[in-house]
């Protein structure tokens, strides 16, 4: 508990009615948690002290709330997580490491912070990508 993120709604179980401890196991989070998700909008079944919610509720709230923090980057970048913002490569350079036949992973360095920015990447957007940037291949 107390970590900051949003659970996963794939464990909030549809046709199942939560009260807020029962929500509060269910989702490994505080019970501060779910009364601040009741004042960002979540709603229960009731307005009475003792709370309860639908589980379908509950996944489309969390589901929301993560489509609601979701930043895509635009093309040519990469999203640099110190800078909490998508970034060109210093001088538009990459480096394409695969790692399965089918996922790779373009790495660069952010020009702000100079750290490595990584992106996981399909064969299908590799070509446009290094068409954007100056990319070196590494087998292995």
């Amino acid at each position: 508990m107390g970590s900051m993120r949003i659970p996963n709604p794939n464990l909030a179980r549809n046709y199942t009615i939560y009260s807020i401890a029962e929500l509060c196991e269910a989702l490994d989070v505080h019970y501060h948690t779910v009364r601040k998700w009741v004042r960002m909008g979540l709603t229960p079944i009731d307005g009475g002290w003792k709370m309860y919610f639908r589980g379908e509720d509950v996944r489309a709230f969390l589901i929301a709330q993560r489509q609601r923090t979701k930043r895509p980057c635009p093309p040519g970048t990469i999203y640099c997580i110190p800078c909490q913002e998508p970034k060109v490569p210093a001088g538009g350079m990459v480096e394409y490491r695969p790692l399965t036949p089918r996922r790779g992973m373009l790495r660069g360095i952010c020009p702000t912070c100079e750290r490595l920015i990584h992106r996981t990447t399909g064969p299908a957007q590799v070509e446009a990508l290094i068409a954007t940037f100056v990319a070196t291949r590494i087998e292995g």
